[in-house]
């Protein structure tokens, strides 16, 4: 099977095993990275010997790096968009249990730019995080394939072409910048907290929040404040109310 990245260039997936790293969602940058690094400069000498989307500096579109001579998928850095799909698509939430890993494989080793998502869904619990690369749910209204290629990650296809992508149980992935999320147990609380975080800072509150509009900001506070810090996952709790500092200080 090939899937069409829609830029020209389509990847073979095959049945493999997953990359073998723990997605790591930052939430101060809106990114979802899975690779072989811990910082800036390990990501750096893993893209300049790699092959694929992104830029290691600035990166402005998703990135997917390959093996140079394998063509196998190694890392990938995605995007998350602030503009909400207000209804629930068809092509994800859902995954049956024992559902097949694959690997990505792009047969011509060359770079190319592969365009960030427009929108997002967030699912009411917090425990699905949908990005789609159209700006409607209808980009897959009609369901599609989920290509499990990470922990909890998978790419969505339609007619074998990409349509986006599906992060399950995104509070477990939540994380500052370039570290490993604390290993706590599943906080279910705090999956509902980062769903109305999800609500509050999306498009058009987002450029409420640039406008320093009060209303949006003390509604943020007041989440922070009602996220109990010393209990559930610690850990990735700080993660969020940090976010959510640095939002109203800088914008206050």
């Amino acid at each position: 099977m090939k899937i069409d990245l829609g830029v020209g260039v389509a990847v073979s997936v095959n049945p493999g095993p997953l990359l073998e790293w723990q997605p790591r969602f930052a939430l101060s940058g809106l990114t979802v990275h899975v690779g072989p690094y811990l910082d800036s400069l390990e990501h750096e000498h893993l893209f300049l010997r790699t092959v694929g989307s992104g830029d290691w500096h600035e990166a402005e579109d998703d990135e997917l790096r390959f093996d140079r001579h394998s063509g196998m998928l190694e890392s990938l850095m995605f995007h998350v968009p602030e503009d909400p799909v207000l209804s629930p698509p068809a092509c994800g939430g859902e995954v049956a249990e024992g559902e097949d890993s694959v690997q990505l494989v792009l047969g011509e080793g060359r770079n190319f730019s592969l365009p960030r998502s427009k929108s997002r869904y967030v699912s009411e619990r917090g425990d699905v995080l949908i990005c789609l690369r159209s700006g409607e749910a209808a980009g897959c209204s009609t369901g599609g394939t989920l290509l499990n290629i990470a922990p909890e990650l998978y790419l969505i296809a339609q007619d074998n072409r990409l349509q986006g992508w599906m992060l399950r149980h995104p509070e477990r992935c939540l994380t500052s910048s370039w570290e490993v999320p604390g290993q706590e147990p599943p906080d279910a609380e705090l999956s509902g907290f980062l769903a109305r975080y999800f609500a509050l800072t999306a498009s058009p509150n987002n450029e409420r929040i640039a406008d320093g509009d009060p209303e949006v900001l003390q509604a943020l506070t007041e989440l922070s404040r009602s996220l109990d810090p010393e209990s559930g996952a610690t850990t990735r709790r700080a993660v969020l109310r940090a976010a959510i500092a640095d939002l109203v200080d800088f914008f206050s």
